[in-house]
């Protein structure tokens, strides 16, 4: 009897541990943008140089905003397969989204990252801003984000997949 106590104790001594290590670790997770909410705005620059505020890149329609790090392993699979992917998932919808990759990283990495890749996306770089990463909500990657043309986020998905659109479709046409 004494040892199930013993037992039952050190099981929610546990848990209780595990409960308060979850939420600091949430506490610590950068919390995005809410559905509906406008996405944040930051200064951006394309491989090309031009600086722009993030926003008004959003203008003029739909975009699938796409954070993708050199580093991931799924990322650097979606270089090969990600766009034919993305132009059959638009084509089936027949709503006009354009794609934006969005990186944090140096802009000699991003080039390296798509060295022999034939069709890119256009490509936005936050520069390192840790805050800037935290602003959009990005805890992992590919994250990515349907903004409708009101630079509003419509949807969310984490991994190498796109957002289910029936629920959006009124958004983006």
């Amino acid at each position: 009897m004494r040892r199930s106590l013993i037992c039952v104790g050190v099981i929610l001594l546990f848990a209780q541990l595990g409960v308060i290590a979850f939420r600091r670790l949430d506490e610590r997770t950068p919390k995005g943008p809410r559905v509906g909410a406008l996405l944040p705005d930051h200064s951006v620059r394309r491989l090309s140089g031009e600086r722009l505020a993030f926003r008004a890149t959003l203008s003029g329609g739909c975009h699938l905003v796409v954070f993708i790090s050199t580093t991931c392993p799924v990322c650097k699979d979606m270089r090969m397969t990600w766009w034919n992917k993305f132009v059959s998932w638009r084509d089936s919808l027949n709503i006009a989204i354009e794609p934006l990759w969005v990186f944090w990283e140096p802009e000699e990495l991003v080039n390296g990252f798509f060295q022999g890749i034939y069709r890119v996306p256009t490509v936005l770089l936050l520069g390192n801003h840790r805050k800037a990463i935290a602003k959009f909500g990005v805890f992992g990657t590919p994250l990515s984000y349907l903004v409708d043309g009101n630079q509003r986020l419509q949807a969310g998905v984490v991994g190498n997949r796109f957002p289910e659109l029936t629920k959006y479709l009124g958004a983006c046409r």
